[in-house]
């Protein structure tokens, strides 16, 4: 979450004067600065709001998780059954694979410094072998992935906790629902290669549903079969390897969220946040008692507190604890008596400058952790919106700054959840969890960089893709925005194909590529700010404003302004004929708006219209292929139809408002949130309408006969699970096909229109996650269609196959060449498809023709990758050829030094 301006510049300043260090400054960089105004602060209770208005019953304000994890057994148990997907539908994962996501736990192997796990609050068990230089998925389908802790026992049994719903509850909502629920806890007795849920912890059998949210596991440094595991009913310690709990001993008895939970290297101290008290064993677990600071000691009342034990001297415990009325910083306490006494040591920060706080809000409830210097007891590490440390002398102050540069060995990503430390190294290796991923320090915090290379666990909210031929493209771009790590673009030109490039930050959400105009894109931020780039580069011309001064005009800014819409929806529609003609529909608080023509005079800003007013907030959009008739789902249940909008439009400048159209209430769902709309592209006739919202029966609604006065919109449910529903897509060649996105991955149905449709489960290649947007793209030189895919936890996806449909999918009649990385320095990587194994010449060519070099390869059938010196090759641009197949494909190759 990020900052205001002006409250970075604060806390830039006031960290140091505390910290009396030098901190680098923040130089402009593509990332932060030139293609962005520095974006508005919001808090994680704004995304966790968003997401419980989609997953809340709309009658009863709750979410039932045992509910939910009844379903997410009974979709895994129906996904072993399928040896392959029915429809056909694979998939391949796209990236970007140069940035992380939310992540509460990291496992450094016992034996082996080179093997750490991480887990992702919705992307599942992640693997590195390489001390965290790059990374692997473990197992895409079991039956929870929101992993929220991870432990290891002294025989390497790697236990993973699942739940992450004690950390983002909507705190604005009394009645609201975990952000990602579990189902219990896994084991795995393999070194972390295969999980299976301990049945002692299923969540969906009875007396069993405290472990919905598993919060924090650590297991006992000599007892291979002793774990303690805090869960939403306390704290509980298995003897025999989680065959069976028995809930700690503790005087008083005690009931409540545990959510934090540390042990000394001995095993003798365990401590224990239950509730807002501190419980502290000193007998190796068999009892426990209170050893609470008291309000006195904190300085007010307590709210989420985390705490840690000196490695070194077990008798020093720290804890820090948010204010329990505005999650800022209320103080951290030490104790040097393993808990029978405690003192203050930081009193909450001021305004700006506070370990748990943005602006005026805190959420030490969301980010908020603790750790110590593994060889002295008298240094700590706290860590929320930035990381700080604390020592006698110096007293505390920020050792990371979120906002830096990312090349900046003072960069760590924003809100810090887990710090965990490799204790076979010297010094002792850092590691770090947040919202971007995994990050390390080789220098207990002096120096840090990111660790994400292959962890791709990103929280996309939507995608956009065209296929783009310029001076050094000929492939396919794919960009969206994601949760809290910005709107990131993927060309093929990084380091590989997979690598993205950040192009605006905060966090991002919907997102449109041209498809006529390379590099033309339209993103977005929270509060309705929408922003154009040209060749990917913003075309805002005064970052002081609020909203970019090239794309709104003063009337549509007005309106928009401080909207409080966390994710506006929005699409650009383009004629397959004409450069010039184009629509751009978005859909904000209250009101629907288009312009006409955004890129004809980039010189000029476009005219916007208001098309029409409704009540709540507008939460999809789709327009039909002809451009004229448009639909717009809403958070409470409505759907409109806008028609007649280029045939009989009138496109008043005067009053700013679209007259003339045929605006109509197709469909209803009181108090239920439209996540989709969408035409048959082929039949604009037909159209789809999906739900979200836990504890319905119905989630997808089906018209053929939109057009007429009174549209019927009966729902096709059939076998599809009871699980909100984001977007469909009609197949573009077989309109009898449906796609869908849903909280659980793709589905697909391919008699939606019977009595009695079918589902299967299209994940193939991709994982159980949330599947927040689809797109759909077909040209005139592409037979078939080729699907991209926004999930909420894994990145982005795309599928060119559909197997079982009887179409024919093709490659595209363009080059299949790809150049990475272009400008290159020393090396490239060329990347083309070969139909044979054989042979292969590559030769590069100066731009007057001048043969450079040569070389012949054996090539496979399928994609080759083939590494090219440039190294002593003069700067400058080059064409580069390969001729294979009896084919030449051919593409412009820069090298700058």
């Amino acid at each position: 979450m990020k900052l205001k301006f002006y409250t970075r510049l604060g806390l830039a300043l006031s960290a140091l004067l505390l910290a009396i260090i030098p901190i680098i400054a923040v130089k402009n960089t593509k990332e932060n600065s030139k293609n962005e105004r520095q974006p508005e602060h919001e808090s994680a209770a704004a995304y966790i709001a968003w997401r419980t208005r989609i997953l809340v019953n709309q009658v009863t304000g709750t979410v039932d998780p045992i509910e939910i994890a009844r379903i997410d057994r009974e979709i895994a148990l129906r996904n072993s059954s399928l040896s392959k997907t029915n429809a056909g539908m694979d998939w391949t994962e796209l990236g970007p694979n140069n940035v992380g996501g939310r992540t509460r736990s990291i496992l450094i192997d016992r034996a082996n410094s080179n093997l750490v796990f991480a887990g992702s609050v919705s992307g599942g068990i992640w693997k590195s072998t390489t001390a965290g230089s790059s990374w692997t998925r473990v197992n895409d389908m079991m039956s929870n992935l929101n992993i929220c802790c991870l432990a290891q026992t002294s025989n390497g049994n790697i236990y993973a906790g699942t739940g992450e719903g004690s950390f983002a509850r909507d705190g604005s909502n009394t009645r609201g629902t975990p952000g990602f629920n579990g189902t219990g806890i896994f084991k795995s007795t393999d070194a972390g290669v295969t999980f299976t849920l301990l049945s002692s912890t299923d969540a969906t059998q009875s007396g069993k549903s405290m472990w919905i949210n598993t919060n924090d596991m650590k297991a006992d440094p000599t007892n291979p079969d002793r774990i303690y595991a805090g869960n939403t009913n306390g704290l509980y310690i298995t003897s025999d390897g989680g065959a069976s709990w028995t809930k700690a001993n503790s005087i008083p008895p005690v009931s409540g969220n545990c959510i934090d939970i540390d042990i000394s290297k001995d095993g003798n101290v365990i401590a224990a946040v239950i509730g807002t008290s501190i419980y502290i064993s000193v007998d190796a677990g068999v009892s426990f008692n209170r050893l609470t600071p008291t309000n006195t000691v904190w300085g007010g009342t307590p709210g989420r507190i985390s705490l840690a034990i000196a490695n070194s001297n077990s008798n020093f415990i720290y804890a820090m604890a948010a204010n329990a009325s505005t999650n800022r910083t209320l103080s951290i306490v030490q104790s040097k008596d393993k808990g029978q006494t405690w003192t203050r040591i930081v009193t909450g920060s001021t305004p700006y400058v506070d370990i748990l706080g943005n602006d005026l809000l805190g959420q030490g409830d969301y980010d908020n952790v603790t750790a110590v210097d593994p060889d002295d007891a008298e240094h700590a590490y706290f860590g929320g919106v930035d990381l700080w440390d604390w020592t006698p002398t110096a007293g505390i102050a920020p050792i990371s700054l979120s906002f830096a540069s990312i090349t900046s060995p003072k960069y760590v990503h924003s809100d810090n959840h887990a710090i965990v430390w490799d204790l076979k190294t010297t010094p002792a290796t850092m590691y770090i969890g947040n919202d971007g991923g995994v990050f390390k320090s080789l220098d207990k915090g002096k120096n840090f960089y990111a660790s994400n290379h292959g962890y791709a666990v990103t929280q996309f909210y939507a995608v956009t893709a065209a296929y783009i031929k310029d001076d050094i493209r000929n492939n396919w771009v794919v960009a969206g925005g994601s949760q809290d790590n910005g709107t990131w673009v993927i060309d093929g030109l990084g380091n590989t194909f997979q690598s993205g490039i950040k192009t605006k930050g905060g966090d991002g959400f919907y997102a449109e590529l041209s498809q006529k105009v390379p590099g033309y894109a339209i993103f977005s931020t929270y509060d309705s700010d929408l922003s154009s780039f040209l060749k990917f580069i913003s075309r805002d011309n005064d970052f002081s404003q609020k909203y970019d001064q090239t794309f709104y005009n003063d009337r549509v800014a007005a309106f928009c302004k401080d909207s409080g819409v966390f994710n506006t929806p929005f699409m650009l529609w383009e004629t397959p004929t004409h450069d010039s003609i184009s629509m751009f529909l978005f859909a904000a608080k209250g009101a629907a708006w288009l312009a006409k023509d955004i890129y004809q005079d980039l010189s000029k800003v476009p005219a916007w219209y208001r098309v029409m007013n409704f009540n709540g907030e507008g939460t999809c959009v789709d327009i039909s292929t002809d451009g004229n008739t448009a639909l717009i789902g809403t958070n409470n249940g409505a759907v409109y139809k806008v028609d007649s909008i280029r045939t009989k439009g009138i496109f008043d400048s005067v009053s700013a408002t679209l007259s003339n159209v045929n605006i109509s209430l197709v469909f209803t769902a009181p108090g239920r949130y439209v996540n989709g709309v969408s035409f048959c592209k082929s039949d604009k006739n037909k159209a789809v309408v999906t739900l979200g919202n836990y504890g319905n029966t119905e989630y997808v609604y089906y018209s053929s006969n939109l057009n007429s006065p009174t549209p019927a919109f009966p729902p096709i449910q059939g076998n599809l699970p009871k699980i909100p529903v984001y977007d469909a897509e009609f197949l573009w060649d077989d309109p009898s096909v449906l796609v869908l996105g849903t909280e659980k991955g793709i589905y697909v149905s391919r008699n939606f229109s019977t009595g009695t449709p079918t589902y299967t489960s299209e994940n193939n290649g991709m994982a159980n996650v949330p599947v927040f947007q689809i797109r759909q793209y077909k040209f005139n030189n592409w037979k078939g269609s080729r699907f991209y895919i926004a999930t909420h936890g894994r990145g982005f996806y795309q599928s060119t196959t559909y197997a079982h449909t009887g179409i024919s999918q093709a490659k595209e009649d363009q080059n299949t060449l790809g150049i990475f990385p272009n400008p290159a320095k020393t090396t490239v990587t060329l990347s083309f498809d070969a139909k044979l194994s054989s042979k292969a010449r590559i030769s590069l060519y100066s731009m007057t023709g001048q043969l450079i070099k040569t070389e012949e390869i054996s090539t496979t059938s399928g994609r080759n990758n083939y590494g090219f010196y440039v190294d002593v090759i003069p700067n400058g641009n080059y064409i580069t050829v390969v001729n294979h197949d009896g084919i030449i494909e051919s593409l412009k190759l820069i090298i700058a030094r």
